[in-house]
């Protein structure tokens, strides 16, 4: 009898730590995935930017050449635009934190709209 008891009380024990691990095993399963996901999408970033970067690179590299052969020929040099001027003119979109930059600083020059007659009216009293 004492051993059918010992098996129930450990079965009971075993089926109560199973069923409160099982809602942490979904959390580690979810977590991870997303753990996953961002890390993959900040890696995509930085390929990007790298890719800008190599390409602006090039795009100096070019014009310096070419600015060299202009003053050979008597030529004046052609300006070598900034990576932000080359950015804009390569129709290349903004980042991320530039975009928000930019959406904050578009927010903070945005004039307030003028208020109706009654709303002011309602704020006098």
């Amino acid at each position: 009898m004492k051993g059918a008891a010992v098996k129930a009380v450990l079965l009971g024990v075993v089926l109560a730590v199973m069923v409160s691990v099982s809602g942490c095993l979904a959390m580690a399963v979810g977590y991870t995935g997303y753990a996953l996901s961002k890390s993959s999408g900040e890696k995509a970033d930085k390929e990007a930017e790298s890719r800008i970067v190599d390409s602006y690179s090039r795009y100096r590299t070019e014009m310096e050449k070419t600015n060299m052969e202009r003053e050979k020929a008597g030529l004046k040099p052609q300006p070598i635009q900034s990576f932000a001027e080359w950015k804009v003119a390569s129709r290349i979109a903004p980042t991320v934190p530039e975009a928000a930059k930019e959406t904050k600083e578009a927010k903070a020059e945005t004039p307030a709209e003028p208020q109706p007659e009654s709303a002011k009216a309602e704020e006098q009293k």
